[in-house]
């Protein structure tokens, strides 16, 4: 499923790829020499601490931290932003993370953003093939696909009592006598469920505030093990987990704003 939609709440597309175990001895100076040969394309470099491997079910963490006792120093992961920032590049040992980010550009669609992953995504394993030999297919254990919708007051959501407008079935657990009087109410709700033995979606929503004004998130994160780690088979996994996030996506949010406000295209 392909949604189109003119004006659409996202924010972030995520899309990654963790290995499971370190694929090569990299160091902060191999990430150097590879960013040397794209900086034209991601000029920009920090360090960030280093990510585990998500979730892939909903009994079970699945969560685990890689230690590589004989460093003083663990190596990060790596942001390597795009010129305008809007594309992001994460490398650590045991992953590679590819975001787009609404950075005032309209979103190109998943089809374009998988392109981007995909060729960047070549480009990082034929340097590690070059530098170290490993296999042109590297063994993926875990895949991510996640997309975060950001809504700021607006006509439709003013602030917390307002959620229900955009996602008909939520509901908040309050003790008192009209939720809707209240201020400055906040919430992290989380849904964890298994649409198979190899995909997972998270349903995160959550309120907070920019400075003083009000702000909605919800975000869909579809996560699996897999059971074939051969790419090819990875990419058919990203196909299911868009669909799903699709579906999702039109059965929680309001019909209504869909068509008036984030102009969905059927």
């Amino acid at each position: 499923m392909h949604l189109k939609f003119k004006n659409p709440p996202l924010s972030e597309v995520i899309v990654g790829l963790y290995f499971g175990a370190e694929v090569a001895p990299l160091r902060a100076e191999h990430v150097g020499v590879f960013w040397s040969t794209i900086r034209k394309d991601f000029p920009k470099i920090q360090q960030q601490p280093v990510l585990t491997i998500p979730p892939t079910t909903a009994v079970a963490s699945g969560v685990f931290e890689l230690a590589f006792p004989n460093e003083l120093f663990p190596m990060p992961r790596y942001w390597l932003e795009g010129i305008d920032e809007a594309y992001l590049m994460q490398i650590q040992r045991d992953a590679f993370i590819f975001n787009w980010r609404k950075r005032g550009n309209d979103y190109p669609h998943f089809e374009a953003v998988k392109t981007s992953f995909d060729r960047n995504y070549t480009r990082y394993i034929d340097f590690l093939n070059g530098e170290f030999k490993v296999p042109q297919q590297i063994p993926i254990a875990v895949a991510e696909l996640t997309y975060v919708n950001v809504i700021d007051a607006c006509d439709y959501w003013k602030g917390a009592s307002d959620t229900k407008n955009v996602l008909p079935a939520f509901g908040l657990v309050s003790g008192a006598e009209d939720p809707s009087q209240t201020s400055n109410v906040v919430f992290n709700q989380v849904l964890v469920e298994q649409y198979g033995p190899d995909l997972t979606m998270r349903t995160t929503v959550r309120s907070g505030f920019k400075g003083t004004s009000p702000v909605l998130t919800f975000e869909l994160r579809c996560t699996g093990r897999q059971t074939d780690s051969a790419k090819s088979a990875v990419d058919q996994w990203y196909e299911r987990a868009h669909t799903l996030i699709g579906k999702c996506f039109l059965k929680i949010t309001n019909p209504e704003i869909q068509r008036a406000h984030w102009q969905y295209v059927e």
